[in-house]
C-alpha cells in the first residue's frame, strides 16, 4: 500500500498543542518505519483548513484520483480538514476505497470504519475553528472598547506594546496636512505634492500617493476615535482611542466637509462631461 504523508500547520493555529510541521513529520515517519509502511510522497502545507481550496491538499486528492497513492498517513484528522466540503470529499473517497486507509498514530480508518465517527471528528474540528473565530472576534471587540488599536497603524503612528499607537516621525505631517487642506488652497493632488516636497515619506521611504492622503484626511483615528464595522453587525462601532489625537474634532469635521464638497464637484463635472 502506497502512503502519502500529509502535514499541515497554518499561522491561524494558535493552540500550543498543534505540533509544528517538522514535529508532525517526525512522529509519522517514525510510525511508518516501525510499522513498515511504504511512504511514496510527503506533502506539507502552511495554510488554514477552515476553507476549501488548499493547493497542496487538492494536489493530494488529485494524486488519489490518478491512482498515485493508496492511503494517507497524518498526525491527526484535523490536519486534513476543518471544513465540511473537504471532510465530505475525504469520507466519500474512503467509502469508495479510493483512499483505502487514513492512518494516524492513534487510529486507522478505512471503508469498514464507522463514517459517523469520521463525520464527528471532522465536525469537532470545524466547531473548534468556529469557536476560535468567535473567541478572537470577542477579544478584538473588547480591546477596541478599551481604546486599543486593532490593525495596521495609520500614517504618523507606530505601535508600541499591546496595540497602543504612539506618534512617529511623520506625526507632525498629519496635522500639517489637515491645516493645509483647511486653508482651501489645495486639491488632494497638490496637497500630496506639497507634503512630498516637505519630506513626508512612507515606512519604506517612498512617496505617499493621493489615495493615501485622501484616506488620511478621512480617517477618524486622527481625532482619537476607533471606527469598526464588525462581522455580522450592520452599524459601525465607535470607541474612544487611547492614542494621542493628531487634530481637533473641529478640524477633522471641517476636513470631511471639504472632502464631501470636492466629491460633489467631481461628480457634477463628470456628469457635465458625459451629457
Amino acid at each position: 500500500m502506497r502512503y502519502v504523508i500529509y502535514a499541515r500547520k497554518s499561522t491561524d493555529d494558535k493552540k500550543k498543542q498543534i505540533e509544528s510541521i517538522p514535529d508532525q513529520l517526525k512522529v509519522v515517519q517514525k510510525l511508518a518505519e516501525e510499522r513498515g509502511l511504504n511512504v511514496v510522497d510527503i506533502i506539507t502545507e502552511k495554510k488554514s483548513a477552515s476553507n476549501p481550496g488548499r493547493p497542496e491538499f487538492n494536489r493530494m486528492i488529485q494524486g488519489f484520483n490518478k491512482k498515485q497513492y493508496d492511503a494517507i498517513l497524518t498526525w491527526n484528522l484535523d490536519r486534513l480538514s476543518q471544513n465540511m466540503i473537504d471532510g465530505g470529499v475525504l469520507m466519500h473517497m474512503v467509502q469508495k476505497s479510493i483512499i483505502q486507509k487514513i492512518y494516524t498514530p492513534t487510529k486507522q480508518h478505512d471503508y469498514h470504519s464507522n463514517m459517523v465517527y469520521l463525520a464527528v471528528k471532522f465536525g469537532v474540528a470545524i466547531d473548534q475553528v468556529i469557536r476560535l473565530s468567535k473567541d478572537v472576534l470577542r477579544g478584538m471587540k473588547s480591546r477596541s472598547e478599551q481604546g486599543f488599536w486593532h490593525s495596521k497603524p495609520s500614517i504618523g503612528y507606530k505601535t508600541l506594546g499591546e496595540g497602543v499607537l504612539k506618534p512617529n516621525e511623520n506625526f507632525h505631517y498629519v496635522k500639517k496636512a489637515y491645516e493645509l487642506n483647511d486653508s482651501g488652497n489645495f486639491s488632494i493632488a497638490t496637497l500630496t505634492e506639497r507634503l512630498f516636497a516637505d519630506a513626508l515619506r512612507s515606512r519604506n521611504g517612498n512617496k505617499i500617493g493621493t489615495s493615501s492622503i485622501h484616506k488620511l484626511l478621512n480617517s477618524p483615528a486622527y481625532k482619537g476615535e476607533i471606527h469598526v464595522k464588525w462581522k455580522d453587525e450592520e452599524e459601525v462601532t465607535i470607541n474612544k482611542a487611547k492614542h494621542l489625537p493628531a487634530v481637533s474634532v473641529d478640524l477633522w469635521e471641517r476636513a470631511q466637509q471639504r472632502l464631501d464638497k470636492k466629491a460633489t464637484n467631481c461628480a457634477r463635472e463628470q456628469n457635465r462631461r458625459t451629457n
